[in-house]
Formats: C-alpha cells, structure tokens, sequence
C-alpha cells in the first residue's frame, strides 16, 4: 500500500465537525485520478474507492481533508456519522442546499448551522 496522506492533523477535526455528536471518521481510498477537496461530500465508486460526488449521487460521507491522489497520496480521511457544520459541507464547489442536507441525513451525517 502506497503512503497516506496526513494533512488531517494539521487541519483540526473542529473545522469541520460540529462536535454535537462525537464524529466517526475512516480512512477510504481515494479513487485514481482523483481530487477531493476539505468539506466535499463523497460517493463510493464501484471499485470502494471515494471520490466527489454530485447532487444526484448516494452520499457517503465528508472528506476531512483536502487530497490529490497519487502514488504518495492514496487515502483520504471521511467523516461518515456525525454533526458537520453547514458553512463546510459542500457537494462539488457548492453550497450544501436542502435537499444535499437530507440526503446526508440519510447517511447518518447531520449538517447543522
């Protein structure tokens, strides 16, 4: 397995968690070629790894991180149960609107303001 990234620890859990709820994270692949940015929502691909996901995708979690994938960037850390703060929580490079919010609720992530 190639190097994982570590920019989680620089950037601080409260940035982004709310913290109402204690934040479960994991560590996923992220997809080849990808690039994931702090606060963007993510899909699992087909092949179990993550990458952006879109306002008619199955949301999967929040990356906690922003990462490029490459031969020494090969996971990513996800929040997927918790609080998020909605000023974060983004799907592409947009705001989460209401109908994100309830598809994130469904996936046991509330967005909060």
């Amino acid at each position: 397995m190639g190097k994982q990234s570590t920019t989680i620890g620089d950037i601080g859990l409260e940035s982004l968690a709310d913290f109402r709820h204690p934040p479960v994270t994991e560590r996923r692949a992220i997809k080849t070629g990808a690039t994931i940015g702090f606060g963007q929502v993510v899909k699992v691909s087909p092949d179990g790894a993550v990458e952006a996901a879109a306002s008619g995708d199955t949301f999967y979690g929040v990356a906690c991180e922003t990462v490029t994938q490459s031969q020494d960037v090969t996971h990513v850390s996800v929040l997927v149960h918790g609080t998020v703060k909605r000023s974060k929580a983004k799907v592409g490079s947009a705001a989460v609107a209401d109908a994100d919010v309830q598809k994130l609720k469904a996936a046991g992530i509330y967005v909060l303001n």
